[in-house]
């Protein structure tokens, strides 16, 4: 913690820390002083130092002991939306990777359900699947997805067009 945030020559981490203008309390500077408040705010072997805002400094009003998936959603790239749900950038374009088609979401339908609609079109948020539609074209289905991805993630939305 201190080495990234105080010395430039700390090639792998001081740009995104000490870099950024991130630092430690000067409380936290004496190691004995850190310890206690470790311990007093819940240290447990497994858990990690996590900054609540990931923007500001090692402090006590802005630090917490989280798990490691807990921590992993607490990172500058983690989007919030309208509902004040947070999506992280890389999950969200892991779940609406391009596939086949070349479009994210839109995959050739296989059943004989939909024998002249050829392009099916589903998205993923949450964990949960939303059935978009099957379309004649897979531009047209892309063109849903899209309607279907603005709806649910607004303006952070991914899009194929």
């Amino acid at each position: 913690m201190k080495q990234r945030c105080r010395n430039p020559n700390h090639k792998k981490d001081y740009y995104l820390y000490g870099g950024r203008g991130i630092s430690v309390c000067l409380e936290w500077t004496k190691s004995n002083e850190f310890i206690k408040w470790a311990i007093e705010n819940g240290y447990k072997e497994g858990l990690t130092l996590d900054r609540i805002n990931p923007d500001g400094n090692y402090e006590p009003s802005n630090c917490k002991w989280s798990t490691w998936k807990e921590q992993a959603n607490n990172r500058r790239d983690i989007y919030r939306i309208k509902d004040k749900k947070q999506f992280s950038l890389k999950r969200h374009l892991k779940k609406t990777r391009k596939t086949n088609s070349g479009y994210f979401g839109v995959y050739k339908a296989t059943s004989n359900k939909y024998k002249y609609k050829k392009w099916r079109s589903m998205i993923y948020k949450d964990g949960k699947s939303y059935f978009v539609g099957c379309f004649l074209t897979k531009e047209e289905a892309a063109r849903a997805w899209d309607s279907k991805a603005r709806e649910l993630y607004g303006n952070c939305a991914k899009t194929n067009f």
